[in-house]
């Protein structure tokens, strides 16, 4: 059976929006492709990928999550760790994946870690509240 991978792109001359979309390619190879042979005049990045079941379930599911991003066809309006968080949310139990193989890039790796440290600080705040 072909892998199927749900994917977010970042575009180097359109630093506010993503290109949310699916592929059976490896999704470098699909960035790459993209960058080389379409009007965009920007490069594309991986910023997220996941394997998938179904890609075009997927990515119905993700465009209908992220609608109210929409910019136009497969271009979003929001920064690619939130559109994320979004996708795993919904993406991971529509499949029930118990072990989901994803992949991040570094910048986003870097604001995942961001995000759940600033998680881990607010519970230790509201923990610390709730004794008073």
């Amino acid at each position: 059976m072909e892998k199927q991978y749900v994917y977010i792109f970042s575009i180097s001359d359109k630093p506010d929006l993503i290109k949310v979309g699916k592929t059976s390619k490896n999704p470098h190879i699909r960035a790459n492709d993209l960058s080389k042979n379409t009007a965009a005049t920007g490069k594309f990045s991986v910023e997220w990928f996941m394997e998938v079941p179904d890609a075009e379930l997927a990515e119905s599911v993700a465009h209908f999550k992220l609608k109210k991003y929409h910019f136009n066809k497969e271009y979003f309006s929001l920064k690619s760790f939130r559109a994320q968080y979004i996708l795993e949310k919904f993406l991971i139990p529509l499949f029930e994946l118990e072990q989901p193989k994803i992949e991040y890039s570094e910048s986003l790796k870097t604001e995942k870690q961001k995000f759940e440290d600033l998680r881990a600080k607010a519970k230790l705040l509201v923990s610390k509240a709730l004794e008073l």
